[in-house]
């Protein structure tokens, strides 16, 4: 998933944002 961010910087923010509530942490998990 770290790899994509750096490819990506714009989505950081977005997946960080994420992080913070359960449905966000899925998304992620399935990012990765």
């Amino acid at each position: 998933m770290f790899q994509t961010l750096k490819d990506y910087p714009a989505l950081t923010k977005i997946c960080l944002c994420l992080d913070h509530d359960e449905a966000g942490m899925e998304a992620a998990a399935r990012m990765r």
